[in-house]
């Protein structure tokens, strides 16, 4: 008896216009570069607002070659820099 196969879920993505709109509404200032820091780190790793909330400065390694993000004991994330075209 074969098994019965269960979609996938799928999850819908932000166009690129959408995204740039997005990403340039922060203004200019410190608390829109932290603001637009904030959106790259929820858009790019998927991370849940109350990972994210929950960070403090030795959560972050910049020091390494591929820096990374730690939320919990057992949950690292790698960070990828984008460069803005």
């Amino acid at each position: 008896m074969p098994f019965l196969k269960v979609p996938k879920l799928t999850r819908e993505v932000i166009p690129d216009d959408a995204l740039k709109a997005l990403l340039s509404a922060p203004p200019d200032t410190k608390i829109g570069r932290r603001d637009k820091l904030i959106l790259i780190l929820l858009y790019d790793s998927a991370v849940r607002v109350s990972e994210l909330l929950s960070m403090n400065v030795s959560s972050v390694n910049l020091e390494i070659s591929i820096p990374y993000l730690r939320f919990k004991i057992n949950n690292v994330i790698f960070i990828f820099f984008y460069r803005e075209s």
